[in-house]
């Protein structure tokens, strides 16, 4: 079953999580971060999907998930990551990616378990093609964004606003809630 790419997206085997997220699939979803107001975990019976919008935020996730044993993009036995932008897989033989064409929208990167042939895509709640990244977002490289954007403030919903330095217009990147702090405070209890 194909799972939504969205940014910089984590890809986790749902059953290594099963078996090594303190409290399972069910404590992860719930600790899961949230990209400033959005929540970007999508899951099929064998994916989910965690997408971010800083590689800072993914290197920091990866880390804590390694930490409980959860793979790691350098060995990527239960996790991934893949760029919606490049379409670039952290080397492994388990995910494909492919196009999808949502319904009421347009096209989507989306990945699934090699040998999926199930078409039913998932999405994150509440997603949908008119307001999804894929749509209204671009790129701009972390060695541009300073160059391009002027910082304004962190909001309180967890949104960095940027100022584009020749337009004018204000420019949005979601942040991590705190990301996992329930399986922070559970691992140190």
């Amino acid at each position: 079953m194909p799972v939504l790419i969205e940014a910089i997206s984590v890809v986790i085997r749902r059953k290594a999580i099963n078996d090594k997220y303190p409290g399972g699939y069910l404590a992860f979803e719930q600790d899961a971060p949230m990209m400033g107001p959005v929540d970007t975990l999508c899951a099929d019976d064998d994916l989910v999907v965690i997408g971010f919008m800083s590689p800072f935020d993914v290197k920091t996730f990866c880390d804590r998930l390694g930490s409980l044993g959860i793979g790691s993009p350098e060995k990527p036995v239960d996790l991934a990551i893949i760029d919606q932008i490049t379409s670039a897989v952290t080397p492994c033989d388990w995910i494909e990616t492919t196009g999808f064409t949502v319904e009421d929208g347009g096209p989507v990167l989306v990945a699934r378990l090699v040998g999926s042939t199930d078409e039913t895509l998932f999405v994150p709640e509440h997603w949908s093609w008119a307001d999804s990244i894929t749509k209204n977002c671009f790129f701009v490289p972390s060695s541009e964004v300073e160059a391009t954007f002027a910082f304004v403030r962190m909001g309180d919903d967890g949104l960095e606003v940027w100022r584009d330095k020749a337009s004018g217009e204000l420019r949005y990147i979601g942040r991590p809630t705190d990301p996992l702090i329930a399986l922070s405070q559970r691992v140190q209890a």
